[in-house]
């Protein structure tokens, strides 16, 4: 992978389903300081969508208390797939649609008859998941804003773009479930191709590709150095994959876990992989195939979790308790079946749990509750 051969500090947005991070590192990649916060969706105009407004404001406000303490060099931005901005030089012609957003039939029924077969694009339709269902829901429903549209950017390019580098396309984000790229031709896919779309996507490059530097605006407004590098972008699990590569892990097995559970294994053939049971074709920042699951894992975690909060040391802590007694959800309590077909909707917590946890507080979901539980956690994911 092409990369920037900056050496001070790298600052990292990373913009995740769930949650927002903006991490600064050290350029052999060792976090030297995080702030983060939720990634909260609205409704703007006829779907739910990402407040881009407000996700850079704070993007931008962070880097300027940042660079107050650090020499940042270079900023990338890694962001989780299913996500792009309508743009007409660097400004948004719509909003950038959140992939839970709720369809409507007529969209969904257009969709199937033109979406792009699993041998091409490797992944279902999935409600609003896909971009190339996104962009016919944008242009059957804002025409005229769509028309005016010169690029299609995948999130993590967008930003980039927005801090002062030039429009391009990435292959792993390009793939990562997207129905706009052919990953067997490596081009943009039937798809797009049929409905005139294939202009909207630029030049595909690196992931570590310099795009330019910061904008004098960027620089007015954060303090950061006008030669600071703006980087292209990535994949998120797919920048999580990269560094075991990088390792000399490439044969290994890898889970990526955030709101989806992304299990990579190079290797696999194609044909092996089903749809039914959320297996998909990822293609990593060197343009290599890495057969992929898919599992909403941090999902069913919130849901199961509920309002008591654990930290990540006392849920380790936990989890051997819990395996010894045979304590096991089970899939899937949200509305996704993922490795599971059929088991959308019918989690439920299994085995006794231990009558306390690490830190001394009481365990809240017992066996004899676990029905009660399960219609709990679907009556959640119904509202969610």
């Amino acid at each position: 992978m092409m990369r920037s051969i900056v050496s001070n500090p790298i600052a990292v947005l990373d913009i995740g389903k769930t949650n927002l991070k903006l991490v600064v590192a050290s350029d052999d990649g060792w976090p030297l300081e995080t702030h983060g916060l939720p990634n909260v969706p609205m409704t703007q105009g006829s779907y739910l969508a990402y407040d881009l407004a407000g996700l850079e404001e704070w993007f931008l406000d962070t880097l300027a208390d940042l660079s107050q303490r650090h020499a940042i060099g270079a900023v990338i931005v890694a962001a989780h797939g299913c996500g792009a901005v309508l743009v007409d030089g660097d400004t948004p012609v719509l909003p950038m649609m959140d992939y839970d957003a709720v369809s409507p039939p007529a969209i969904d029924e257009a969709y199937a008859r033109i979406a792009p077969g699993y041998d091409e694009v490797f992944c279902g339709i999935g409600g609003a998941m896909r971009l190339g269902k996104q962009l016919l829901w944008q242009e059957s429903a804002y025409p005229v804003e769509f028309a005016r549209a010169k690029a299609y950017l995948t999130t993590a390019q967008f930003f980039a773009l927005r801090l002062g580098g030039r429009a391009a396309s990435e292959i792993s984000q390009l793939a990562a479930q997207s129905h706009i790229w052919d990953l067997i031709h490596r081009q943009p896919s039937s798809l797009m191709r049929k409905r005139g779309w294939s202009h909207l996507l630029p030049e595909c490059v690196p992931a570590g590709e310099v795009l330019g530097t910061v904008s004098e605006s960027v620089t007015r407004r954060t303090g950061l150095a006008q030669s600071t590098e703006i980087l292209c972008g990535v994949h998120d699990s797919n920048a999580n994959l990269f560094r075991y590569k990088a390792a000399g892990m490439a044969d290994a097995s890898i889970l990526s876990t955030g709101t989806w559970m992304i299990g990579f294994q190079r290797g696999l053939p194609l044909d092996k992989l089903d749809c039914a049971r959320a297996m998909v074709l990822n293609i990593d920042v060197d343009g290599e195939n890495a057969p992929s699951t898919l599992i909403a894992a941090g999902r069913e975690y919130d849901l199961i979790r509920g309002e008591h909060f654990a930290s990540d040391a006392a849920v380790l802590a936990a989890l051997p308790t819990l395996l010894s007694r045979g304590t096991l959800a089970l899939p899937s309590f949200v509305g996704d079946d993922g490795l599971f077909p059929g088991a959308a909707r019918r989690g439920r917590v299994i085995g006794p749990p231990p009558k306390r946890l690490p830190n001394g507080r009481h365990w809240r979901c017992s066996t004899q509750r676990s029905a009660q539980t399960a219609a709990l956690m679907r009556s959640r994911a119904q509202n969610a």
